[in-house]
């Protein structure tokens, strides 16, 4: 048997990310896909600067944070993604993602649910929800 790190549930051999808290399971990612994502970072990081109010950006910036694990930081791109564009599902999802690996669920739950409301025939978005109800 596997268990996960974060919250030890029980986790299959080839699962990815643990299907109770969603923390990414196994190695490590490569130095490539590091430093690929350390790109992405610098370059959305040098868009914000010069334009502090551009959603997009944001958003691209939150993505690489979170593809580098850095849940907090990508919380707090998302954080200002749905404040720019509430309306947005896909930031208000991807702010349940980081809230979730950083634990709070509560906050997560009312995230994917503004995400669900905003576009309820979203699988990605409603599995999501499924998974953050059982938590």
């Amino acid at each position: 048997m596997q268990y996960c790190p974060k919250c030890h549930a029980e986790v299959a051999p080839d699962d990815n990310f643990c299907r109770k808290c969603g923390a990414r399971l196994g190695t490590k990612p490569s130095p490539q896909l590091s430093e690929t994502v350390a790109q992405m970072a610098a370059e959305y990081s040098r868009q914000v600067r010069d334009n502090p109010d551009d959603a997009a950006a944001r958003h691209s910036l939150g993505l690489a944070y979170m593809y580098g694990g850095d849940f907090a930081a990508a919380k707090e791109q998302f954080e200002i993604v749905v404040t720019l564009e509430p309306q947005f599902a896909d930031g208000h999802a991807k702010l349940a993602m980081c809230l979730a690996q950083l634990g709070n669920v509560e906050a997560a739950r009312r995230a994917i649910s503004r995400a669900l409301e905003l576009e309820p025939d979203n699988a990605r978005v409603r599995e999501m929800a499924g998974r953050l109800k059982a938590l």
